[in-house]
């Protein structure tokens, strides 16, 4: 049986298809490397010592040994926390499984001498969208007026027209069938103080007009991309319109 001990650690899923773009480099490059999927995790006979660290693992075909003498660098796809853990319809077992094998991946933070491509410690920081604005404010960027709430605030406040958005993505069951919350513009009059009381929301000054601008920095180097429909920012949440969106 072959055994792997990478230099590169992949983690990601089957369907990640990015990652299959990363890995086709790889092999191009003959890079020593592991992908792990966290949906085939099962597969796999695993063992994580905290104290060398070390992660040893066997599946049918080979068997591996992470370990820091040799690992240079983690690939990090997975999320910090599967937001599918309780569906309707998971046994027990599955939900248990599922929590379970999110918080081994997280404990890989034991690998902390390793380029990481993102810390989970670093990606959930920046997941927090308060966090974020409060560092965007910190570096001197300008931001709009924020709250995070449960109540209705004065109109003076932010004006007549607002944004609302959740604190964290939100994937609820309706009706038997999957909904999101997308970001939406609200008038200060239609905010009812009855269905904010349940739980905590984002009410923001409305920027219009806007163009949103994603960027992705790989250490010193700014990708920034504007995300626009016939040329335009979108005032509205550009995910409703992804089909017609240019990059």
């Amino acid at each position: 049986m072959d055994k792997i001990c990478p230099e590169i650690l992949i983690i990601s899923d089957r369907h990640d298809y990015s990652t299959d773009h990363v890995t086709f480099q790889l092999n191009e490059g003959h890079a020593s490397y592991l992908r792990l999927n966290r949906d085939q995790f099962v597969n796999f006979d695993i063992n994580l010592d905290p104290l060398k660290p070390r992660v040893y693992g066997n599946t049918q075909n080979f068997s591996f040994e992470i370990m820091p003498e040799n690992l240079h660098s983690i690939y990090f796809r997975a999320p910090i926390y599967l937001r599918d853990n309780y569906q309707p319809g998971l046994g027990i077992d599955e939900q248990l499984g599922r929590n379970q094998w999110a918080s081994f991946i997280r404990s890989l933070v034991v690998f902390d001498d390793v380029l990481w491509v993102n810390n989970p410690q670093a990606t959930y920081k920046a997941e927090i969208k308060p966090y974020q604005l409060y560092i965007a404010k910190k570096l001197g960027f300008n931001t709009p007026k924020t709250v995070v709430t449960n109540t209705i605030p004065l109109e003076s406040t932010f004006g007549k027209k607002l944004i609302v958005k959740t604190l964290d993505p939100a994937i609820l069951t309706i009706n038997n069938k999957e909904g999101f919350i997308y970001t939406n513009f609200v008038d200060h009059k239609d905010l009812l103080e009855k269905q904010l009381s349940s739980a905590p929301i984002i009410l923001q000054e409305a920027l219009i007009p806007k163009i949103d601008i994603r960027v992705t920095v790989v250490g010193d180097i700014v990708f920034a991309v504007s995300i626009k429909k016939n040329g335009e920012g979108l005032n509205g949440d550009w995910r409703l319109e992804k089909e017609d969106i240019k990059y």
